[in-house]
């Protein structure tokens, strides 16, 4: 999945209908005929279940604690506990509004099933329900805050299921040099070697993962940051070049606009 500057997932929640917290039943069951309209999202806290889907590529799932589901509105599907060991969990119904049709099928592209999700992720969906039933004020603000997070980290977890566990952090902790240390030009070379590959499979590694070659990232890195220091006001055009790294201004400007698409006296205040 793409991570380049035109590709940044920009998807929104717009309405969340409900959230619901299941507890144990043996005997629940759940069918949705034709098309539901709206998206859903499954945290499974314990026990076990199992879902048929029906369509083009019926398939069945077998889910259980750790486990976290989505559903694109077009995906009828029938469920049951598994008697002997049911299940419980949180459920989120909810409509997205994607800004092109790439986002939408960005979204589409990720599993229907994140198995055995980290910790954090579980947090994220008990904050979520506690919030949505506690209603203080602007709890809608937050519950939509705290759903595109955890749309977030399964975007995370299905980059890294690309790679192994030990490349995907060798990766990510490079990518966390360059956003520390934007003003300075990395070789590939020495990119490579914080992550003991060679240069070849490091540049393989990087593309799979980020969605761009380690040079580009390193400029839209640049670029982004000088946006964000010209839209301040807190420096004019030479002197977010140079803060930046940038000797050439022209360089700087032309590199700019490649990006962005507009010069860099556009974003001026």
């Amino acid at each position: 999945m793409s991570k380049g500057p035109d590709a940044g997932f920009d998807v929104s929640v717009n309405r969340i209908f409900n959230v619901v917290k299941r507890t144990p039943n043996a005997g629940w069951k759940l069918e949705l005929k034709g098309s539901p309209c709206n998206y859903v999202l499954c945290m499974a806290l314990q026990g076990e279940a199992i879902y048929h889907l029906s369509g083009e590529q019926p398939q069945e799932l077998r889910v259980s604690g750790g486990d976290v589901l989505l559903f694109s509105p077009e995906t009828p599907r029938f469920a049951h506990s598994v008697p002997e060991n049911p299940w419980s969990f949180i459920t989120v119904n909810f409509s997205i509004t994607f800004p092109d049709e790439q986002t939408r099928i960005q979204l589409a592209e990720l599993p229907m099933v994140a198995r055995q999700t980290p910790g954090a992720v579980r947090t994220l969906f008990q904050e979520l329900e506690s919030t949505w039933v506690g209603k203080q004020s602007a709890y809608l603000l937050k519950c939509r805050a705290l759903l595109e997070q955890i749309i977030w980290e399964l975007i995370q977890l299905a980059d890294a299921s690309k790679v192994d566990s030990a490349h995907y952090l060798a990766i990510e902790r490079v990518r966390q040099h360059i956003q520390e240390h934007y003003a300075e030009s990395f070789m590939v070379e020495e990119l490579a070697a914080m992550t003991r590959c060679s240069p070849s499979h490091f540049r393989m590694l990087f593309r799979q993962i980020v969605g761009m070659t380690a040079v580009q990232y390193q400029a839209m890195v640049r670029i982004e940051k000088a946006k964000d220091l010209l839209l301040s006001g807190e420096m004019n055009v030479s002197e977010a070049a140079a803060h930046l790294g940038y000797r050439d201004i022209y360089y700087f400007s032309r590199q700019f606009k490649q990006l962005t698409g507009k010069p860099p006296r556009e974003y001026v205040r």
